[in-house]
């Protein structure tokens, strides 16, 4: 009798990408990957905008943008497996994607007190979600922890296995937005901070490895410890020969609020839980940015604290990693309530902690 192979699809829906695996889910490996912009884009590369939009009338074309993405994905990572073989679809994303393509209001996510209209788990019928015959199984949308931090982020942490930990951890997942979290499995906080694109390559040119460039110019003296380029280089930026790759005034202070950003946040969150930077047990970068960095060059620019250099793993795009392994554990959705249940935010658009430790990190 000929053993019929069954697989999951995994999805992480990103504000700039669409990352979608099929898993065999007998072997647990990887069959195909499919990934691609989110169109979504062209109403705005961060969520604020994506919210204004949806709240301006433009929802259900920013809906309708996102469901063909995942149909065109599904259809392009199937090919010609029988369909009745794909067993269940688990979707990872943050909570104003979750709530575009679930149709739910996005009124209140862009104003104070910034709460969101659902972020349980949601478990629904395939053609209930994307008005589609194309599948007929479950989908599921991994729970958030509020607007900020979402299920992208709970996906990450579950992952990492925060559900279990003893010692403290921390993890950074740095895109359009740097959400971070520290704890165990007793104590979870989490933060969001507004880095800008300067991370996701959107507004440093030719999306360069913009962390290592300053570095290197900070180590040569072309700029110095307030990010000032050289006067020789002040107007038409400095231009790196061998690449022909020019980096400007501009480019600079984008990636001086964005390190502020992400090294106050890491700060506030170390304060919140009431530990030293030694007591970290590891530091997780996650995302596509967190995945490429020269660590070493991060923290010499101050980005990461060199307490912390010996504690880093990149681990890549965690929310896609979560909803995979989200499909091979019987016990997943306890392990993901549990994280939920024992995490809380600290909002950083009021904490006076944070915007002292912004302005002290913005130096190099």
């Amino acid at each position: 009798m000929i053993k019929i192979k069954k697989f999951i699809i995994a999805i992480d829906i990103g504000t700039t990408t669409l990352v979608m695996s099929l898993i065999d889910r007998e072997t647990k490996k990887l069959v195909k990957q499919y990934t691609e912009l989110n169109n979504q884009r062209i109403f705005g590369r961060n969520v604020i905008d994506r919210i204004k939009a949806a709240n301006d009338g433009k929802q259900d074309k920013l809906r309708s943008i996102i469901i063909e993405e995942i149909k065109q994905g599904i259809i392009g990572l199937i090919g010609d497996i029988n369909k009745e073989n794909i067993e269940q679809i688990v979707i990872a994303c943050n909570t104003t994607m979750s709530h575009i393509l679930l149709n739910y209001p996005c009124d209140n996510l862009g104003r104070y007190p910034y709460t969101p209209y659902n972020i349980d788990l949601i478990e629904l019928p395939f053609n209930e979600m994307f008005k589609s015959d194309l599948l007929n199984i479950k989908t599921i949308i991994l729970p958030g922890i509020s607007t900020f931090v979402g299920g992208d982020i709970v996906s990450g942490l579950y992952h990492c296995g925060f559900n279990k930990m003893t010692e403290p951890s921390i993890l950074i997942d740095l895109g359009t937005n740097g959400e971070m979290a520290i704890g165990n499995k007793d104590k979870i906080i989490v933060i969001s901070a507004a880095v800008g694109p300067a991370f996701e390559g959107g507004n440093i040119a030719y999306g360069v490895d913009a962390v290592a460039i300053t570095s290197d110019l900070l180590k040569n003296n072309i700029i110095d410890e307030t990010g000032l380029l050289n006067d020789k280089y002040f107007e038409d930026g400095y231009l790196f020969e061998d690449t022909n790759i020019k980096f400007t005034q501009k480019n600079i202070r984008e990636i001086q609020l964005a390190k502020a950003a992400v090294r106050a946040g890491i700060e506030v969150l170390i304060k919140n839980y009431n530990i030293k930077y030694q007591q970290v047990d590891k530091v997780y970068l996650a995302g596509g940015f967190g995945y490429h960095l020269n660590t070493i060059k991060g923290i010499a620019i101050g980005l990461l604290p060199k307490e912390f250099s010996d504690k880093i793993i990149s681990i890549g795009n965690s929310s896609l990693k979560g909803a995979i392994d989200y499909s091979f554990d019987v016990k997943s959705k306890n392990k993901i309530n549990k994280i939920i249940k024992v995490s809380e935010e600290v909002n950083l658009s009021n904490d006076n902690m944070f915007n002292e430790l912004y302005i002290k990190n913005m130096n190099f």
